[in-house]
């Protein structure tokens, strides 16, 4: 009987131990818990940041402070996330919930909620440096326009050397522009946000022509501009036709031009060209009121899309980015850009016409045309699908894949509006460039107006 009893002792204990191994195997383990300097417990086990040179934290201010390399040109940044198990993201703009999309530049510090899976919530600061040096580019190489009775702006391209403002826990630079007449020595500061640029007061200046605008941040300085004269104010151009996001301007009918101060003294005209219409086309427009002009198109003018010129008694008022088309929702391309502002479809500088230049390795944004429009205070949909990007140049043509952005203050933040962004292969051949959208189902919109040169 003893026999008996310890063989089955001896059966149940192999029974047990093959039964824990069998579940050990079968079963999950804990996910293990890496503890680094980056490390806050129950939320944040470590972040990353492509193109940082060091990433510390400070868990008394709950802050982090991103420096970057000092070359980073981009100006957005993607903060990659591990969270401790059930710990989630109250906010996100990508595709993935452990993804946080941050455009930095002259923007105040990134501040972020993270919850636990017991249900406490703590606010996380996110600072960033840039070392490099101040750079930065003007939108428009045209002469300074008065825009109110004593004042002016500019719009630039903020390139490298700054992050947010402040930069770091309790800083005190903030970026300022500084207007300077070469011939008196007189200087007056200007106000920033983002990459817009306002002067005040600056009737002393309107005989210069010797102005220039210099950038400061703490100790870093960049001549933005130089050598030009402050034109007298005179009227201003907003939008050539109704709804250019989503009709293109029609042929032969009247289309209405608005903007202000315009006089009926004045003779306006209006030109319409691209790298890809052999020669410009030049209408009348004529007076409505101080608010508004109008013109027609002729039949003549190709479907495309369009530089279109506004000029008063021969000086140039405005040019914007335009699709004239017979069809009011032929595919094209609705415009392209080079820095990025969450709020930058929705701006009209966004409709001014430039020359784009890019380098290789460099991001491109691209709205289509007609414009992708989301659902009324519909969240962000990461996965919505736009066309690709093709560029062609000497019969050679790559096809670049969108990541999908969007721009949420249309109609007053009820709608966004959807565009791409696009990297240029840093072994891209330099030249210029035939920019159009192609779509699944194999066909192309019409090029963009200008070629895009690619250095």
């Amino acid at each position: 009987m003893k026999r008996l009893l310890l063989l089955l002792s001896a059966s149940l204990i192999f029974f047990l131990a093959c039964h824990k191994e069998q579940k050990d195997a079968t079963e999950p383990q804990p996910e293990e818990i890496k503890v680094t300097p980056l490390t806050d417990p129950a939320f944040i086990q470590y972040i990353e940041v492509a193109g940082a040179e060091k990433i510390t934290f400070d868990s008394t201010l709950d802050a982090y402070q991103i420096t970057l390399e000092s070359g980073h040109k981009a100006d957005e940044i993607g903060i990659q996330f591990k969270l401790y198990p059930g710990t989630y993201l109250n906010w996100s703009n990508t595709s993935s919930n452990t993804l946080v999309d941050f455009t930095f530049k002259n923007k105040p510090p990134l501040r972020l909620e993270i919850t636990t899976a017991f249900g406490q919530t703590k606010t996380y600061e996110f600072y960033v440096k840039h070392p490099g040096q101040l750079k930065a580019a003007l939108e428009t190489n045209d002469d300074f326009q008065l825009t109110s009775a004593s004042g002016f702006g500019l719009s630039c391209d903020l390139i490298t050397g700054i992050g947010t403002v402040p930069e770091s826990p309790g800083a005190e630079a903030k970026l300022t522009a500084v207007l300077t007449d070469a011939s008196t020595g007189k200087q007056i500061v200007g106000n920033t946000w983002l990459n817009s640029i306002y002067f005040e007061n600056v009737s002393q200046f309107e005989k210069s022509t010797q102005l220039s605008v210099v950038l400061r941040y703490g100790d870093k300085t960049f001549e933005l501009t130089k050598n030009r004269k402050l034109l007298p104010l005179r009227s201003l151009v907003y939008l050539f036709g109704d709804y250019p996001l989503f009709s293109a301007a029609p042929l032969n009918k009247k289309i209405p031009i608005s903007g202000a101060r315009f006089s009926p003294k004045a003779i306006y005209k209006v030109t319409v060209q691209s790298d890809f219409l052999l020669n410009s086309v030049t209408i009348p427009a004529t007076f409505s009121d101080s608010a508004s002009l109008s013109c027609t198109l002729p039949s003549g003018i190709p479907d495309g899309s369009y530089n279109i010129s506004i000029f008063e008694n021969d000086t140039l008022v405005k040019s914007l980015v335009r699709v004239i088309a017979r069809n009011e929702k032929e595919n094209a391309v609705g415009q392209i850009w080079t820095s990025q502002n969450e709020y930058f479809i929705n701006s009209l500088p966004y409709y001014n016409a430039r020359r784009i230049t890019a380098e290789r390795g460099q991001v491109i944004y691209v709205n289509p045309f007609p414009g992708v429009l989301g659902r009324m205070y519909s969240p962000f949909d990461p996965n919505l699908t736009l066309p690709d990007l093709q560029l062609k140049n000497a019969g050679n043509s790559i096809t670049l894949k969108a990541v999908t952005k969007a721009d949420p203050s249309f109609a007053d933040g009820t709608f966004r509006i959807y565009y791409g962004q696009y990297t240029l292969p840093a072994d891209l051949a330099p030249g210029s460039y035939e920019a159009r959208l192609s779509y699944p189902d194999k066909s192309v919109s019409m090029p963009y107006w200008n070629k895009i040169e690619v250095r």
